[in-house]
């Protein structure tokens, strides 16, 4: 992955339905995935402070006015901090 980022995240329609305001917003692969390095996109880098890509998809469009109209967006470097799980 190019510098800059060390981590792509989708921003799963599930998961972001209540939490897009203001500076909060659920991040995950799903609103099932574990927090580890196998299926929580290599936690251990944005659990260290190192800078995530985030990727909208469309499918978001029912639950987010923020979702593309069609397909993947690419969305800019974020940085995860305070890290929880919320119920879905």
């Amino acid at each position: 992955m190019p510098a800059g980022a060390h981590n792509a995240v989708i921003a799963s329609a599930a998961c972001q339905s209540n939490t897009q305001h203001l500076r909060l917003w659920a991040l995950a692969l799903n609103c099932d995935a574990a927090l580890n390095d196998k299926d929580g996109a290599e936690s251990k880098n944005w659990r260290a402070g190192k800078p995530v890509r985030v990727v909208r998809s469309s499918k978001g469009r029912r639950i987010s006015k923020y979702a593309p109209e069609d397909g993947n967006r690419y969305d800019g470097i974020y940085k995860v901090f305070n890290p929880m799980r919320i119920a879905a």
